[in-house]
């Protein structure tokens, strides 16, 4: 990144998240969307959003810096829910 991007994570001034004036979902939601298992059709469904916002979370192409702690070993592909072959 930028050092004005490291600048504004740093002091806090980013927009990242619920600080970002579009965004419609809060931080707790995206962490349940994020950890919950099952078809990404069944979980938008749950939260009247679209399947494509759960792919995007569950792939942590956005709200990234909510997930980047979630462990990933955990046996799971983290943006399908699918079991991990062996």
């Amino acid at each position: 990144p930028s050092e004005n991007s490291r600048d504004r994570v740093i002091h806090g001034t980013d927009i990242r998240g619920v600080k970002n004036p579009n965004a419609k979902l809060t931080e707790d939601v995206v962490l349940r969307i994020f950890r919950e298992k099952g078809l990404h059709r069944e979980i938008a469904a749950k939260h009247n959003i679209c399947p494509q916002t759960v792919d995007v979370i569950k792939s942590r192409k956005t709200w990234a810096h909510l997930t980047k702690d979630e462990n990933e070993t955990a046996g799971e592909w983290p943006a399908t829910g699918v079991e991990e072959k062996k």
